[in-house]
């Protein structure tokens, strides 16, 4: 049985992934409601928002992953007999190698339209300066371009309590054969985005995630909303 502190971290980490998700759809939809039409999931994963949610006509959803990652996951939706929209565009890429942009334009992604990206669970497997390589490559994008991600904060941004969940996760990564590689402290963060060129920028805490959602969080990990 899992320790109590183990046990309320795990369940405060669920909610965590359940309420990035959310924030990323809504925020998706607030883009089409601007007239944004073209969707990049980064690390896409298992993500299954292409294949349960309707979308206009001349919508793009790009889903981004490693080769390996995007074939399991197409022959997982084989296997469900589930088949794969018209709209969505598989895209190969590493995100350490920075050739994120011309990925995307060989797979038919138009830099000069606005595009909302999604990009959850994944900046702590990368180093901080891949992680900024990669929202270099999304400032460069379109103006009205926008991305929602979640990141790991810095332990001296955390409580005792908090340090200890990260422990836990850290170690259970560990245990998986995955590493935590990056946090980052908010404020500097935020002056980061804004020298690469965002303009608004949102930072969620478990605080401000609990307010909108109504779900108890983990503070070891933050949202951030920006726009180019």
């Amino acid at each position: 049985m899992q320790k109590p502190s183990a046990w309320i971290t795990a369940t405060a980490m669920r909610a965590t992934m359940a309420v990035r998700a959310r924030l990323a759809e809504d925020s998706w939809h607030e883009a089409q409601q601007r007239g944004v039409r073209q969707y990049v999931i980064l690390g896409a994963g298992l993500d299954t928002y292409a294949y349960r949610a309707p979308l206009a006509p001349d919508t793009r959803v790009f889903e981004v992953d490693l080769p390996a990652m995007t074939q399991w996951k197409r022959e997982c939706l084989r296997a469900a007999d589930i088949p794969e929209p018209l709209s969505v565009s598989y895209v190969s890429t590493d995100l350490t190698t920075g050739a994120l942009s011309e990925d995307l334009q060989q797979a038919g992604f138009d830099p000069a339209l606005p595009a909302c990206f999604c990009w959850l669970g994944v900046s702590i497997y990368l180093k901080p300066d891949q992680v900024m390589l990669t929202l270099r490559d999304i400032a460069d994008c379109a103006p009205g371009s926008s991305i929602v991600f979640d990141y790991c904060v810095h332990r001296r941004h955390l409580s005792e309590q908090e340090c200890a969940g990260l422990d836990f996760v850290a170690g259970t990564l560990a245990a998986q054969g995955e590493h935590l590689h990056s946090s980052f402290e908010p404020p500097l963060l935020q002056h980061m985005l804004h020298h690469h060129g965002y303009r608004h920028i949102e930072d969620f805490d478990a605080s401000a995630l609990q307010t909108l959602y109504g779900a108890p969080l983990s503070g070891i990990f933050r949202l951030m909303r920006a726009t180019v």
